[in-house]
């Protein structure tokens, strides 16, 4: 059997960005920045009109289809809640009657290993094609077994989903603590005053195995998925990290990192030591006392970020940029009782975000176990 026998496979497309009339409605538009967190495709960051959805009507898909990311990052997977459309990275797969798409979006899950292996091994932009992808051969068992790997494995899933939600309140009530703390302050600094800011210099040829199989993790745009991250989608060596354009040294844990070129404004606290792209500035306050405070004031600049990017098609902010963002100026004590406010809230994101690592993991390694003699 292949992956085409499991229902109809189907490539995205990307309307005319140039025509407004095919832009910012209310039908999603799924790309792969879309596909990392979580099982469901609850929103995007990009909308067409009902006029663009129209535009390719072999290409919308209905809700409980499955999205592989097949293009640039390899793996990402997620499934549809209503009727959208993907761009071009993404082949998705509309199964038919006879399988579970749940248990499809388990299957693609547990082939990570097998789509970063073909990512490590490109010399250019990795892809897979509609066609290579298609003739994968799997090994799928009957439709009840299906129902019951997919309801053992949703139950992981679920907890994750809980935890989100709660994490999701918990960052919109320190943003709005700090909206209200700051709202009477007239007077601004520049972040570069109280914060050192550089950007990510890591740079590495993706066919050099030895470059992305290593123990250091290599932190990307899409591993910024929270309020702290631990885990990265790829690693590297000593020695590459050695040869490094820029001769970068390991941030260390407790670093806030922030997203700066394509998606902008994802901001998180690494909990471990890591190496970053270019992609990713990094901001060290000079009071270690204030990077809570220095986070959620980040957090809060994500929409003025987006609106201020600069680049037709990769968006990206300038370092001098994000070194003048206008900071409210805070006497000590302004600052200690902000912090006391909102530090408690942290130690609740912490601990839900140490709880999702040791669920992911459990997960994971019931994945392994669950799909190990799948694909052939």
């Amino acid at each position: 059997m292949k992956i085409k026998d499991l229902g109809t496979i189907i490539k995205g497309r990307t309307p005319p960005t140039g025509a407004q009339e095919y832009w910012n409605g209310d039908v999603p538009f799924v790309t792969t920045k879309d596909l990392q967190s979580g099982r469901y495709v609850r929103s995007t960051e990009r909308s067409l009109s009902h006029k663009g959805l129209q535009l390719y009507p072999k290409n919308i898909l209905p809700q409980n289809t499955v999205c592989v990311s097949c293009t640039g990052n390899l793996g990402y997977v997620g499934i549809t809640t209503k009727p959208c459309m993907t761009n071009q990275q993404i082949l998705a797969i509309l199964p038919d009657k006879n399988n579970d798409p749940e248990y499809i979006y388990y299957l693609m899950k547990s082939m990570w290993s097998y789509f970063k292996q073909i990512e490590g091994h490109s010399t250019v932009t990795s892809q897979i094609s509609k066609e290579r992808f298609s003739d994968i051969e799997i090994n799928i068992p009957k439709l009840s077994v299906q129902h019951e790997i997919a309801a053992t494995l949703s139950a992981f899933d679920e907890l994750l989903d809980v935890n989100s939600r709660k994490a999701d309140n918990l960052t919109e009530q320190i943003k709005l603590i700090y909206e209200h703390c700051v709202s009477g302050s007239c007077e601004t600094i520049t972040l570069d005053e109280l914060c050192t800011i550089k950007y990510g210099t890591y740079q590495i040829e993706q066919s050099d195995d030895s470059n992305v199989a290593g123990g250091i993790k290599w932190l990307c745009t899409q591993d910024i998925t929270g309020t702290f991250v631990t885990d990265t989608s790829r690693y590297i060596t000593k020695e590459a990290l050695s040869d490094s354009k820029g001769k970068q040294e390991l941030i260390p844990a407790g670093t806030i990192v922030i997203s700066i070129v394509g998606t902008i404004g994802r901001t998180a606290i690494t909990t471990e030591p890591m190496c970053i792209n270019a992609a990713i500035a990094y901001v060290t306050p000079k009071n270690s006392k204030i990077k809570e405070f220095i986070y959620t004031y980040l957090l809060n600049q994500y929409e003025y970020l987006n609106k201020i990017a600069t680049g037709s098609v990769l968006k990206r902010i300038n370092i001098n940029t994000l070194k003048a963002l206008p900071v409210p100026v805070l006497s000590d004590e302004q600052y200690e009782s902000i912090i006391d406010i909102i530090h408690p809230y942290f130690l609740n994101l912490r601990q839900i975000h140490d709880e999702n690592i040791v669920i992911t993991q459990t997960r994971d390694i019931a994945i392994k176990k669950l799909f190990e003699n799948t694909l052939l």
